[in-house]
């Protein structure tokens, strides 16, 4: 069947049916979307896991780097 005919064929259904069929369509493609969402963050979050073991040791390299570019800022100051 060509899909034009399934459209028609699917117009042409009551209501209570249309929205039996719409309600499926979206769960499925919600549930794909989520699945895929899910193994995007699960991969993220196993990257940052052996990238920063300690997250202690990231944030003072963090907090150091972000003081000392400050501190040079200022220093670039004319006053």
């Amino acid at each position: 069947m060509d899909f034009w005919e399934q459209i028609e064929k699917l117009q042409k259904k009551p209501a209570k049916v249309k929205e039996k069929i719409l309600a499926v369509s979206v769960f499925i493609i919600m549930a794909a979307i989520v699945a895929i969402w899910i193994q995007s963050v699960k991969n993220s979050f196993a990257e940052t896991a052996n990238s920063a073991a300690d997250p202690l040791k990231t944030m003072w390299s963090a907090a150091k780097d972000g003081f000392a570019n400050t501190y040079e800022q200022i220093q670039k100051i004319d006053l």
